[in-house]
């Protein structure tokens, strides 16, 4: 009996510390719904616009239990078909985000104010980019987000939250096994569906930390079926062969090595694609994941123009998955059999941190490479002259996609082709693993710095402003017409 009383306190004490499995948007969606100001904050809505005016952002919540089910099927229904309703009005932005280990729906939590945040900053982008090129209005885009939530945390206290590493893991790969599937479909189809303005929609899809793995689990096979697809109507590969180009909602496209377009009818049409576009951040996955596409990928070179389709970045400065992880990793494996010690390495460590997976690098130059000496400056006789020294001549958006130009930067980020790891990577593949150094993201959950963030709403923004294609005939990049 005197032991049975501590014990009956401790599982109080752990109880009380529980976050409980349950969902935290439970106002229901209506065609007039919530408006979020200074003094509102509509903190149970599931779905609410956010604070960029009657064309800007929306938000809806959709909530999973640990089982993978929704939990409001009815009300989660509504939300969705208010924000379809939407779409059908004028081309949208969508885009999905699934937050990661220690985090939910609930109001308050970190990610659901940051990625609040970043639809409006993607909305303002857009605008501004489609102020800038002239476009009626009637023809601009709108932005939704959809925040997928789970139970990430699943207990308050530590030591606590860092012993759930391997239940909130197996949870997240089930929510993207079962659940995730559903709703990534459906965007995926409303996405496929032309607006009445005549413009086309585009879908985002982003993950982080274990959310990261679950839109991974949710989006592989059909990231698979998709370049399985494509290659068929390719020849085996060799000197003069044609070169693949994945274009996600449209016919495979199949160049040659000048950049010809080969006739359409040489390739028959591919299924429409999960998304535009698939962005993981700091994701808490195993490379012996991420093998079979990267494999399958690397059996034919890209095309020029080939826009990015899979885009994996990896913190040099993230501990939890540099080293956390593969702690987790080594307990559960115990068992497992290997056909070698690289196999095993690969299933031990989170994806992005080793070598020969990097394709690219992102990093803050130096800016002091790019200034004159003093010298140089002070022969200059007006601020023009100085100015037009110092001001970096970056290659653009177009240009790095086509290939002629190894580095793409903007606003002082810069992303570069890695060519050092052995076998070279496919410098046009659309499926990028990208070396974060820390001067941007310095640790696993400091994802929405100003300078990170406005690198991937630049991204974002770049893929989808002037369309899902890109022309290199000639070496020239040229938009194809939507």
């Amino acid at each position: 009996m005197h032991l049975f009383r501590p014990l009956v306190a401790v599982a109080c004490l752990w109880l009380a510390g529980c976050a409980h499995n349950v969902a935290y948007r439970v106002q229901p969606a209506s065609a007039t719904p919530c408006q979020e100001t200074d003094q509102r904050d509509c903190r149970a809505a599931i779905r609410h616009p956010l604070r960029s005016g009657p064309d800007g952002a929306y938000i809806t919540y959709v909530e999973f239990d640990d089982q993978g089910a929704l939990h409001d099927r009815a009300r989660t229904r509504q939300a969705l078909d208010l924000l379809r309703e939407r779409t059908r009005q004028r081309a949208t932005l969508l885009v999905l985000f699934a937050h990661g280990w220690k985090h939910n729906a609930e109001v308050g939590d970190e990610n659901v104010r940051d990625f609040q945040a970043l639809l409006v900053k993607l909305r303002a982008n857009l605008a501004a980019y489609e102020a800038e090129h002239q476009i009626p209005p009637e023809r601009r885009r709108q932005v939704e987000g959809v925040y997928l939530g789970w139970r990430g945390l699943s207990t308050k206290w530590e030591p606590g939250k860092e012993l759930t590493f391997w239940r909130r893991k197996a949870t997240a790969h089930r929510i993207g096994t079962d659940g995730a599937i559903e709703i990534i479909s459906e965007l995926s189809a409303l996405r496929s569906q032309p607006a009445a303005n005549g413009g086309r929609h585009a879908l985002v899809i982003a993950g982080h930390s274990f959310g990261g793995a679950l839109v991974y689990n949710a989006t592989e096979h059909l990231l698979m079926r998709e370049l399985v697809e494509a290659q068929q109507c390719v020849p085996a590969a060799g000197a003069g062969e044609p070169q693949l180009k994945i274009a996600p909602f449209s016919n495979t496209r199949v160049e040659s090595a000048e950049g010809v377009a080969l006739q359409e009818d040489a390739c028959k049409p591919v299924p429409a694609s999960v998304a535009d576009m698939v962005i993981l951040v700091n994701p808490a996955f195993e490379n012996t994941r991420y093998d079979p596409l990267e494999a399958r990928s690397r059996q034919i070179p890209f095309a020029r123009g080939q826009m990015p389709i899979l885009a994996v970045f990896m913190s040099e400065k993230d501990k939890a998955t540099r080293y956390a992880f593969p702690a987790g990793r080594f307990f559960s494996t115990l068992t497992n059999n290997y056909a070698d010690q690289g196999q095993r390495k690969r299933d031990l460590v989170a994806l992005g941190h080793l070598k020969e997976k990097w394709t690219h690098t992102l990093d803050v130059p130096d800016r002091t490479r790019q200034l004159l000496g003093i010298q140089s400056l002070m022969g200059m006789k007006t601020l023009g002259q100085i100015a037009d020294a110092i001001r970096p001549n970056y290659p653009g958006w177009d240009d790095f996609i086509c290939g002629n130009a190894n580095t793409w930067s903007l606003d002082g980020v810069e992303l570069k082709r890695y060519a050092d790891s052995t076998p070279a990577p496919d410098p046009h593949s659309p499926y990028m693993v990208v070396r974060v150094k820390g001067k941007l993201v310095n640790g696993h959950s400091k994802i929405w710095g100003e300078a990170f963030n406005g690198f991937v709403e630049n991204l974002v923004t770049a893929r989808f402003a002037g369309g899902s294609e890109m022309s290199c005939q000639g070496g020239r990049p040229m938009r194809v017409p939507q």
